[in-house]
């Protein structure tokens, strides 16, 4: 389970139902569970310069017992994951706006690709591999729109795997072979941005974290009905200015609340029986 729980000035501690919050300007404090092995606290100390650029220290334990939620004791210290020094950036400015723009895995920093569309990075990335290059920042970037073309992978494991595959040989297969290496790197990455990004914007997808998919359905009872009502993860992220005004730690009863509020929108809310709820994959907004 991932968790992240910010907190500055008059945001409210996690697990705690307040009103959602928009990002610090000077401290935020994150404390990430994964996996289901607790985490220390890390925290950065972000700067009001540039475009509000803060370096989230994410500290990620592998130790056996819970530590407990004490926010004061608090310190800065780098991260792992999977035994790996792990750094992420928020973009807090008008541009990219609660964006994860850069991700610090071990020694490497790979970068998010400016240009909208999930389709604009791999097509940089082959006309650059059609040359023959062997090297390019490009191939060290994750496109700006998430990958959705395996909907009902766990997410937490897609985000452990390496990303650190070479490219093939100069040869017939360089183009093909690079498109598939630079293809999953990208796909690992944005499954790190999936579970930070997204994570940290709402409480149940915190929650859900260990088991999440991007088909993962978060759901509540209709009133005087026996169907449940959904919203999934990736129509979720993509109504999170228009129906969430882009805030960050929304809690489970606001989902409900839009959730309710647009059952008749076929396009963005789904209606199921109690017996297609069923599963891990799924998450109960009214337990």
């Amino acid at each position: 389970m991932t968790t992240f729980s910010p907190r500055q000035c008059g945001l409210h501690n996690l697990p705690g139902n307040g009103p959602p919050s928009h990002p610090p300007h000077r401290k935020l404090t994150i404390q990430i569970l994964l996996n289901l092995r607790p985490a220390r606290l890390g925290r950065i100390d972000q700067c009001l310069k540039g475009r509000r650029r803060g370096q989230i220290h994410r500290s990620i334990a592998n130790v056996g017992k819970l530590i407990p939620h004490d926010h004061e004791s608090s310190k800065e210290a780098p991260g792992t994951f999977n035994g790996v020094p792990l750094t992420l950036y928020y973009q807090f400015g008008v541009d990219s706006y609660g964006y994860v723009v850069k991700v610090e895995q071990g020694n490497r920093l790979f970068s998010m690709h400016s240009a909208r569309g999930q389709d604009e990075l791999p097509d940089a990335q082959e006309a650059r591999l059609q040359t023959g290059a062997g090297a390019d920042p490009l191939y060290e970037m994750y496109s700006s729109a998430h990958h959705t073309d395996a909907p009902d992978e766990k997410i937490g494991d897609t985000a452990a795997l390496p990303t650190s595959d070479p490219l093939p040989a100069a040869g017939p297969d360089f183009v093909t072979g690079g498109k598939a290496v630079l293809g999953g790197k990208s796909k690992r990455l944005d499954a790190v941005t999936k579970l930070a990004g997204e994570g940290a914007r709402w409480q149940c997808v915190r929650l859900h974290a260990a088991h999440l998919r991007d088909s993962s359905r978060f759901y509540t009872q209709l009133q005087g009905d026996t169907r449940k009502a959904y919203i999934t993860l990736e129509r979720l992220w993509g109504t999170w200015g228009a129906k969430f005004g882009s805030a960050f730690n929304i809690p489970n009863d606001t989902v409900k609340q839009v959730i309710r509020a647009n059952v008749g929108d076929a396009g963005l809310i789904g209606t199921m029986s109690p017996e297609d709820a069923a599963g891990e994959a799924h998450f109960d907004l009214d337990r």
